[in-house]
């Protein structure tokens, strides 16, 4: 926790990713499965959002959190959404970062996005946000492009592009940040552009994506 300098706002800004991984059966604890990029880059990136930010003072309090049981059903972040319910603590914003290391495009990859095997990407970020008018999600998102696009994009060595997506999540998939917009809260899912494969691993098979084949040095 980084406390806000701000003391008359009551608000956090929560910073999260899910540090738990899985291979080919989904509740195997006995499986080889170092999960690199799904999810131990959004963990690696929390992290060290933490240690690079905790040199500097905010006015509102950054809270930034990993949690556990995401592939398995995102129990944690549910845990963490209803006790911030039930606790009356404030929250102006989620951004959840989940699969923000890969940059090759699997065959089975999830849309939008990815637009075909073997397509590389570094420099962009998929933006995902619950597309309701009656609510702040893409109002977020498209605050966060807007500032990459007019602070940083020209100081950076590597311009980033940030690019909005037309839904909550990838097609038939979800995260961490689910569980808070169901609760009320404003959010948004950082994911890189290119994934590699869908997650669903069954005889043909052929992508990285939850297997034991998840490693550092493939793509990340």
């Amino acid at each position: 926790v980084l406390p806000g300098m701000d003391t008359s706002e009551h608000e956090i800004v929560l910073i999260e990713a899910h540090m738990d991984s899985r291979c080919d059966e989904r509740c195997n604890v006995d499986c080889y499965a170092p999960g690199i990029d799904d999810n131990g880059s959004g963990t690696a990136l929390v992290i060290e959002l933490a240690r690079a930010m905790s040199k500097y003072s905010f006015d509102k309090t950054l809270v930034f959190m990993l949690t556990v049981g995401e592939e398995e059903g995102l129990y944690g972040a549910e845990a963490m959404a209803k006790y911030c319910v039930d606790e009356d603590i404030a929250i102006r914003a989620v951004l959840n970062n989940d699969i923000v290391g890969g940059i090759e495009c699997g065959n089975t990859a999830s849309p939008p996005g990815c637009p075909g095997e073997g397509e590389l990407d570094s420099t962009h970020v998929r933006l995902y946000s619950n597309p309701s008018i009656l609510a702040q999600h893409r109002g977020l998102a498209r605050s966060i492009k807007l500032y990459n696009d007019e602070m940083l994009q020209a100081i950076m060595p590597v311009p980033m592009e940030v690019d909005i997506q037309s839904q909550e999540d990838r097609t038939g998939r979800g995260g961490d940040h689910i569980p808070f917009r169901i609760q009320g809260f404003t959010n948004v899912r950082f994911t890189s552009a290119n994934e590699h494969g869908d997650a669903s691993p069954n005889p043909d098979y052929s992508d990285r994506q939850h297997t034991s084949r998840d490693v550092l040095g493939k793509d990340n």
